[in-house]
């Protein structure tokens, strides 16, 4: 009898069958797991985009003034130079103090001011809607307005005007 060595057809058959379905397997997992990365990588540049912006409102108005404060409600036409406006405006949130700046890229699809007064104290609840064509992020936040004593209650989806306190 000889010793004959070697695979037969039907072994390098399996071997290559088996080789073939780990990689696709691997291929799947690696595929599946880059789409999951994409997604939350886009979800969470829009969550990070809405949430900067509100903490920017925060900062900006905790200590604005209450002359001039304003919430604005129709489409701003002129900028008056001695005031700061935060505003929307084609999907993006701008800030303007002397010179208009882009505050997001194009992801806010709306925003809401209110004033409300509580225990003699006067606070801007504010919405902020984002959207980047797949995702949507909601923000809701409040803002204690430290120098406002007194204040028309009101609300608007346009923008504030404001002018800060200088000490």
């Amino acid at each position: 009898m000889k010793n004959e060595q070697g695979f037969t057809l039907i072994e390098l058959l399996l071997v290559m069958i088996l080789i073939g379905t780990i990689i696709s397997i691997s291929f799947t997992v690696y595929t599946f797991g880059n789409k999951a990365f994409r997604v939350s990588k886009q979800r969470s540049i829009l969550q990070t985009q809405v949430t900067n912006v509100a903490r920017f409102i925060t900062n900006e108005l905790r200590n604005a003034s209450e002359n001039g404060l304003d919430i604005l409600e129709s489409p701003l036409l002129e900028l008056e130079d001695d005031f700061q406006y935060i505003f929307l405006k084609d999907n993006i949130i701008y800030h303007h103090n002397e010179k208009t700046r882009a505050v997001t890229s194009r992801v806010i699809e709306n925003i809401f001011f209110k004033v409300v007064e509580h225990d003699k104290v006067f606070i801007l609840a504010f919405e902020i809607d984002g959207f980047d064509g797949k995702n949507s992020f909601t923000i809701q936040s409040q803002v204690l307005l430290n120098n406002v004593s007194k204040f028309n209650l009101t609300e608007g989806k346009t923008g504030i005007k404001y002018q800060k306190v200088h000490w």
